[in-house]
């Protein structure tokens, strides 16, 4: 299908369906496969495109896709790439949707699409959908989900033990809410800019948000930027936040990220139960409370440390609340605390056996009486 103008005329079904067929040779259901659908101007639909769960293997290319109510919906189909298309003004972008069918949308490839100015999310994957891979890079994603405070890349669940989630080279800027939203993180591999740094910036609230990792999860969140977040100020949040790390073993890798100029904390956790939780490699700086902050943590292995650099955060460097185990090694922590409250390079708060050594302090808030408090 290329070269048309379909509108859809609000007639509330899809602009473009694509579906399997009874072969009446065989005497049953096949699924279509290897559909291209390129170069086509696709508006006023119900969906502006929907991959039915009969449906596999087919691409979606360098369409323009607006005044939808779903700009493209993948209903538990697999191997599909969406690719170059300019996507805006529908309700929602792109979403990933179980509808009739298992749920299953492994393969997907979503990347090198201009998503901006719709409704709602920018990219939705719903509950109920399983995968084992799927991926979304080098997208802009922006102004999305800005009158309805929604966000600019939206993934409700991560669940099944095989799941590898990979979300690499994004622009993700101007959402009403969060910049990326991410639920349950269950059984699964999460990686966010490990192959490829994101830019994460200019967000309503928090820039990247996920609730809970549990249950013998990875998440890696590497190389990114993450910056001027929470632009409405309704989060304590701005940079990045994380719920809770625990119910069997888990590990969290933030590393080599800038994480500057968010309202808020920069990077916030909290609560850490039986896990590995490594802080390392990050810039901290300019954010308008604590650099980074550790509410709760017990029975977890715990590093902030090789080579962090935090300055000029309004608040402490390093804020630890009811936490133990923590090793704070080998960080520059500096000029911090000057718009806070008397806080200062790192503050221990009603916390035992944690370790701090090896670590530049200085030039930090003068107006409280040491540079470490414990």
């Amino acid at each position: 299908v290329t070269g048309f103008i379909l509108n859809g005329g609000d007639c509330g079904n899809p602009t473009i369906r694509v579906l399997g067929f009874y072969d009446e040779e065989l005497g049953e259901d096949v699924s279509s496969t290897g559909i291209t659908i390129t170069e086509n101007d696709i508006s006023r639909g119900g969906r502006g495109i929907n991959l039915r769960y009969d449906t596999s293997g087919n691409s979606i290319t360098n369409n323009l896709i607006h005044d939808n109510n779903s700009g493209i919906s993948i209903s538990s189909s697999t191997n599909n790439t969406i690719s170059g298309n300019e996507i805006y003004n529908n309700s929602e972008g792109i979403i990933l949707r179980q509808g009739e069918g298992d749920g299953d949308v492994n393969g997907n490839v979503i990347d090198n699409n201009n998503i901006h100015d719709n409704d709602g999310p920018g990219i939705n994957v719903e509950s109920g959908v399983t995968f084992s891979e799927l991926t979304i890079s080098e997208n802009q994603v922006e102004n999305n989900g800005v009158n309805n405070s929604d966000n600019g890349i939206s993934i409700s669940e991560v669940t099944n033990s095989s799941n590898t989630l990979n979300i690499n080279d994004n622009q993700i800027s101007g959402s009403g809410y969060y910049g990326i939203y991410i639920g349950q993180v269950v059984g699964s591999t999460v990686e966010i800019g490990q192959t490829t740094a994101n830019t994460i910036a200019n967000n309503g609230s928090t820039g990247l948000y996920i609730e809970t990792v549990d249950q013998d999860s990875t998440v890696t969140i590497q190389n990114n930027t993450i910056e001027g977040n929470n632009t409405v100020g309704d989060s304590n949040t701005g940079g990045i936040y994380i719920g809770s790390i625990g119910q069997s073993p888990r590990t969290v890798a933030i590393q080599n990220n800038s994480i500057s100029d968010n309202t808020g904390q920069g990077l916030y956790v909290n609560s850490v139960q039986d896990s590995t939780l490594n802080i390392s490699g990050n810039t901290v700086n300019n954010n308008t409370t604590q650099g980074i902050y550790l509410e709760q943590a017990s029975g977890s292995e715990i590093t902030i440390g090789d080579s962090n650099i935090i300055f000029g955060n309004d608040d402490a460097g390093i804020y630890l609340g009811s936490v133990t185990g923590v090793n704070i090694t080998g960080n520059t922590i500096e000029n911090n605390g000057e718009g806070g409250e008397g806080f200062t390079g790192i503050v221990v708060n009603s916390a035992l056996g944690n370790e701090a050594h090896n670590n530049i302090i200085s030039g930090n808030s003068s107006d409280s009486a040491s540079k470490v408090r414990w």
